[in-house]
């Protein structure tokens, strides 16, 4: 059937003035009742609010940026595709009734002419899995409307015989679209009035799809045809939108500000807390509540800052022992000095030093390919862990459509928000009653790769050709690097050393002890080398990547080359000595594991990752070979090999994420398995699938050839337990649940000193299936697994008496620390990896006495021998 036979243009004629009386444009002093409306009705309230950057916490706009309110209006700021602005509370729904949206729209004189750029609504926004949320960022629908040329359309149809003329359109109009079930159809009727309420024209569609009618309902900007999308440029301004009829479902709880969310961390005493909020009105106060015999008692007050809307707050005393409710409070007022309160309740938990367990959800690399990702929320709920870790690309710069904005630098900053917010938006009941740590990453700053150089200035280009991010150094300016800092670590325990690196950007590394574990968070990017500074023209280094395959990078040092840097690694100097706060486990956090356990076809390069055949489960992938990606954590060697040798002595355990493949490995220094373990979590989503399927060499017993020794592309040794390769899963969409997708539960087992690690496939429902994770998986290691000598020397059983599970330090003959533990009871046999004459400090902290024995002999041999002390 021809489309255009079941659409009937209607001539002009009038309608009640009735159907403006809610719409104000200058001149118009009929303010919006704030009443509660019907279930099925909605009015919005923009001539009430402040001028701000934000649309209310009834809306999504895409862009955040391009949405503001200004004099009571609703403005559209840029020319560019597919500005839309969904209602979050008011969906469309399946149901055979009828509905109603209308708006006042005045359209800017100067708009570019074209029968591409369109203004007016989408209906039946919807994604692949129907989501509201979902369907704000990723939607699809019908397009109806009217274009710059004055036209109406639907979808892709143009009606010129339905036009307004320019004066109509710039003084301001009323556009109206409704819908009526007729058999087993819809008919839809849009309508353009003058601000008299009398009709201008009229357009009836008949035969519609119920399903294209189910969805977002959205205003819409959508330019094809512009000079400059990123310019600060009026497109048109909106006002008095209003929804009614019973096809329309309601549901107040899907608002999205002005608060959004709450971060925190707890350690002893001190908890710090950031609350999240959208770009509200500045200055604004947000208050911190706890309940006290069953009232709610504000105990501390913030300024909310620019340019990260957020609140912080600090107890250096916090007192509660117990888990304690918590909200905060924020009071909107409106410009008729009437005042809206919201409020965002957690709960800050009971530190869990006295459970037998510690559970950890362990996270990273989160594109927006399955948002809002509530299956992530649900299935990791089930595991009820204690804490929750990100460990880096918490979003990627191309989330949520539009790529990203870098200037100017107020947009720039909205930009940074707006992928924030929807971090925040799907993940946020996961954190708001446990603790959370994040680490950002090279995304989280905008960059595809850091090398941040030590703060250097990013290069603006390249006379060689090379990468200017290859040389190192931020991308953004320092406030707005600032601001992420600002955003995701402002909650986190104090800096180590808070001296900013250069041009004033913010380091957070630092430990957190919570629950028996104390956690080294250092930052694998901020400090880097950028490879183009340092390795020469033969390597031909291109965006991190070693492409000159006779390049010998093994046989290659860069003393001078950096991974944590000298600051982070006297950090590490002084944690891993540092075992107060009852701590029983030490565990290093960083972007990046320390290897680079990736595989590309021979003669293949980097940029083919997305576009490499995806196997059948089960196949072996052969004629791959390990790549040089600086970009991990395996380059530069020397320093990773410092960095192991410095942690392994307090048996620490390493999580890491960035590489979008779980693999479980223990590190290499100058032999297979003579350091510690790292897991490297599955991404929550990616588009850059990484797998590895080296030369098959000597496989674990009963398991796939990527296990055993192996070394990656730079000669670091390495043992793997398990990885989980992308394969064909069967399941929609592929792009999503084929490429290893999924998080990571690690448990601290105060009992045993074992760790445990669990790595679960994001499609599968652990409650359903607990039998369903990652080939290879679960594992489980102890604590000294961690410093397992190759060649090892055996010093005498230690046996305490007096102190339970005391403190002991193995020294050298130079008087530099060997091995450091919080012994699991009271016997203790060190074992070290080379001979020597050493001494053996047993410290009782809370009795503030230590005891030293010195000129012990470690032997190849043990004999049994045994040293008897007592506290």
């Amino acid at each position: 059937m021809n489309r255009r036979e079941n659409i009937k243009s209607i001539l002009l004629g009038g309608v009640s003035a009735s159907l403006l009386s809610n719409c104000i444009f200058p001149g118009n002093e009929k303010e919006t009742q704030k009443k509660e409306p019907p279930s099925s009705h909605n009015i919005s309230n923009w001539n009430l609010m402040p001028d701000m950057d934000w649309a209310g916490p009834k809306y999504w706009g895409n862009r955040l940026q391009d949405w503001n309110i200004n004099d009571g209006l609703l403005q559209c700021m840029v020319e560019g595709r597919d500005r839309t602005l969904h209602h979050l509370t008011m969906q469309i729904g399946s149901s055979r009734n009828s509905f109603k949206s209308k708006v006042a729209i005045r359209f800017s004189e100067d708009l570019t002419k074209s029968n591409q750029n369109k203004i007016g609504y989408v209906v039946g926004s919807k994604s692949w899995n129907l989501e509201y949320r979902a369907s704000a960022i990723h939607g699809n629908g019908l397009e109806v409307g009217i274009n710059t040329l004055g036209n109406l359309f639907i979808g892709d149809e143009e009606f010129k015989q339905n036009s307004v003329d320019k004066g109509n359109l710039t003084s301001g109009v009323v556009l109206e679209v409704s819908a009526e079930p007729l058999g087993g159809a819809y008919t839809l009727l849009l309508s353009v009035f003058d601000k008299s309420g009398k009709i201008l024209t009229q357009l009836e569609k008949k035969d519609v799809d119920p399903n294209e009618l189910i969805g977002n309902i959205a205003l819409l900007c959508n330019f094809s045809e512009f000079d400059s999308e990123n310019t600060d440029h009026l497109v048109c301004s909106f006002d008095q939108w209003e929804l009614s009829g019973d096809k329309f479902t309601k549901n107040e709880d899907q608002i999205f500000g002005p608060l959004c969310f709450t971060q925190y961390t707890r350690q002893k005493n001190l908890v710090k807390l950031t609350a999240q909020f959208c770009p509200i009105p500045l200055p604004s106060k947000a208050k911190f509540e706890v309940k006290q015999e069953g009232k709610w008692k504000m105990i501390q007050e913030a300024e909310v800052k620019y340019p990260s809307y957020t609140a912080q707050f600090r107890f250096d005393d916090w007192s509660y022992v117990e888990s304690t409710s918590f909200r905060i409070s924020y009071d909107f007022k409106y410009k008729d000095g009437s005042i809206e309160t919201f409020y965002w309740d957690g709960t800050i938990s009971k530190e869990p030093v006295s459970k037998k367990s510690v559970k950890a959800f362990v996270a990273s690399c989160n594109h927006d390919l399955g948002f809002p990702d509530q299956d992530i929320v649900e299935y990791a709920s089930v595991h009820e862990p204690d804490l929750v870790l990100f460990l880096g690309d918490q979003f990627y710069e191309i989330n949520g459509h539009f790529g990203f904005q870098t200037a100017p630098l107020e947009k720039a900053y909205l930009d940074y928000l707006r992928k924030w917010y929807m971090f925040g938006w799907s993940y946020r009941k996961l954190f708001q009653h446990v603790p959370v740590i994040n680490l950002p990453d090279d995304h989280d700053v905008f960059q595809g790769n850091l090398f941040g150089a030590n703060g250097i200035e990013f290069p603006k280009a390249s006379a060689d050709k090379r990468y200017p991010r290859d040389y190192g150094g931020y991308m953004m300016p320092p406030d707005w690097v600032n601001l992420a800092m600002t955003t995701q670590t402002s909650h986190m325990p104090d800096p180590y050393d808070s001296t900013p690196i250069e041009r004033g950007i913010h380091v957070f590394y630092s430990n957190w002890d919570y629950g028996g574990i104390s956690f080294g968070i250092v930052e694998d990017r901020k400090f880097k080398s950028g490879p183009a500074a340092v390795l020469p023209h033969e390597a031909e280094v291109r965006d991190a990547y070693i492409e000159n395959p006779d390049y010998p990078i093994k046989e290659r040092s860069f003393p001078d080359a950096h991974l944590l840097g000298t600051r982070q690694i006297d950090f590490l100097k002084e944690w891993i000595e540092n075992w107060k706060n009852e701590t029983e486990f030490k565990i290093l956090l960083s972007a990046a594991p320390f290897h680079a356990l990736q595989t590309l076809p021979d003669e293949k390069s980097n940029g083919m990752q997305p576009r490499l055949e995806i196997p059948e489960k089960g196949e072996y992938i052969l004629g791959d070979i390990p790549v040089a990606d600086m970009d991990s954590g395996g380059w530069p060697k020397h320093e990773r090999d410092e960095v192991l040798k410095l942690i392994k002595k307090s048996f620490t355990l390493h999580l890491a994420g960035d590489q979008h493949l779980p693999s479980v490995t223990q590190y290499g220094i100058d032999d297979y398995q003579d350091a510690g373990y790292t897991f490297a979590v599955p991404a929550l989503a990616n588009s850059w699938p990484r797998r590895w399927w080296p030369p098959i060499n000597e496989p674990m017993l009963g398991q796939p050839g990527y296990t055993g020794n192996h070394e990656d592309a730079f000669g670091n040794k390495v043992y793997v337990r398990a990885v989980a390769n992308p394969y064909k899963t069967g399941l929609e969409p592929a792009r999503l649940y084929d490429r290893s997708p999924g998080y990571g539960i690690v448990t601290f087992n105060k009992i045993s000193r074992d760790i445990e690690f669990e790595c679960w496939p994001r499609y599968v429902n652990p409650k359903n299936n607990p039998q369903g994770q990652f080939l290879g998986w679960p594992i489980t290691v102890n604590q000294l697994e961690n410093n397992l000598p190759v060649k090892p020397y055996f010093l005498p059983t230690i046996k305490v008496t007096g102190i339970v599970n005391p403190l002991i330090k193995i020294i050298d003959d130079q008087n530099v620390t060997q091995l450091i533990l919080r012994i699991n009871g009271e016997v203790f046999q060190p074992v070290m990896d080379k001979e020597g004459v050493y001494s053996v400090l047993i410290v009782d902290e809370v009795g503030e006495t230590q005891k030293q024995l010195d000129g012990i002999k470690a032997v190849a041999i043990s004999n049994g021998s045994e040293l008897k002390i007592s506290i």
